[in-house]
């Protein structure tokens, strides 16, 4: 009973063997197959990496280039706009040339005259602060015609607001109640450069009014011998 068994399992599996056999070396071989592209896959995979970095190297190189690029394009617009601003001074300035030079020449003669200039200023302010425009003007130009006798230079037309005054000192002055005539310029500049207590002769209260509004700021006290203080 037992060998019939094992005879019909012998012949059953000699069928399936049968079939099954040819599928298993038909499988065999398509592993074969399988492994061999998979290792032609691998190498193709291996050679997509190599390329994938290098795109991704070379895009890394391409970002980096767009920003150089955008960033030279500002500088070059910044560059255009600052030459275009220069080019508009230089335009704006050439018309300044030729004052320039004219102030220039101006100057150097200035200089020049500067000795003679100043020592006439030096003699006003010492000597001619009391007297009438009419009498300084006179006695100026006669100290013009002695320097030039002995040869010292000056401007041949002597004005005390030219050589000492200044334009923004003068414009403050008249704006706390200087008068605007060349004779109140004078006496103030005067004041203003003399080392010496200065005496004012003031019928018209005008010089009064403007020191009081010059030293307001710094606390000026106004005294008179009627007041019962003044000699405390």
């Amino acid at each position: 009973m037992n060998l019939a068994k094992w005879a019909f399992a012998m012949d059953k599996f000699y069928k399936v063997n049968k079939i099954v056999k040819p599928k298993k070396e038909q499988l065999k071989g398509a592993e074969e197959k399988y492994e061999a592209v998979m290792k032609v896959l691998r190498v193709k995979q291996a050679e997509l990496k190599k390329v994938v970095d290098q795109v991704n190297a070379l895009q890394a190189d391409l970002n980096e280039t767009k920003d150089a690029k955008e960033l030279l394009e500002r500088k070059v617009a910044d560059c255009e706009a600052k030459l275009i601003r220069a080019e508009q001074l230089i335009k704006g300035l050439g018309g300044e040339k030729t004052r320039w030079k004219a102030e220039s020449e101006r100057l150097q003669a200035v200089f020049v005259n500067l000795t003679g200039d100043i020592l006439i200023s030096s003699g006003m302010i010492a000597y001619l602060g009391a007297f009438t425009t009419v009498f300084r003007s006179d006695l100026a130009d006669e100290w013009v015609l002695l320097c030039e006798e002995k040869e010292i230079p000056n401007s041949g037309k002597f004005s005390l607001e030219s050589v000492l005054g200044n334009a923004v000192q003068i414009r403050n002055w008249g704006l706390a109640g200087l008068p605007n005539d060349a004779f109140s310029i004078e006496n103030a500049i005067i004041n203003d450069k003399t080392k010496r207590w200065p005496l004012f002769i003031d019928p018209q209260i005008q010089a009064n009014k403007w020191l009081k509004s010059m030293e307001k700021e710094r606390g000026l006290k106004v005294l008179k011998f009627t007041d019962g203080n003044y000699l405390k």
